[in-house]
C-alpha cells in the first residue's frame, strides 16, 4: 500500500522530502492502529492517532498540524481511505 501513496506522490509531483514525510507518517499512522489498512479506519481512528501523538509523545502543536495535514491530504492520494478528518476535529 506504501508504494500506492508513493507512486500517487510522485505523480503529482510532490518533493521527495514531502514524500518521506507523507510515507512515514502513514506508516505510522497504520502501526499505531496494529497494522489495519486505512480503507477500515476512519476520523474516530485519525483523531486516536492525533490524541495520543499530543498527549502522550508530547508532540508539539506544529508536528499535530503537519499530521492533520498529512491525514487530510491521504484522501488525495488514497481515494478510498476514508482519512479525511471533519472539520470539527481540526
Amino acid at each position: 500500500m506504501l508504494d500506492q501513496v508513493r507512486d500517487a506522490i510522485r505523480l503529482k509531483h510532490y518533493s521527495y522530502r514531502t514524500e518521506q514525510s507523507y510515507v512515514a507518517w502513514i506508516r505510522r499512522y497504520i502501526l499505531f492502529h496494529n497494522k489495519r489498512h486505512p480503507k477500515d479506519m476512519g476520523s474516530l481512528e485519525v483523531e486516536t492517532f492525533l490524541t495520543h501523538l499530543a498527549v502522550t509523545e508530547d508532540v508539539y502543536k506544529d508536528f499535530k498540524d503537519l499530521a492533520d495535514k498529512i491525514a487530510s491530504r491521504t484522501e488525495l492520494v488514497l481515494p478510498n481511505s476514508q482519512l479525511t478528518l471533519e472539520p470539527e476535529l481540526k
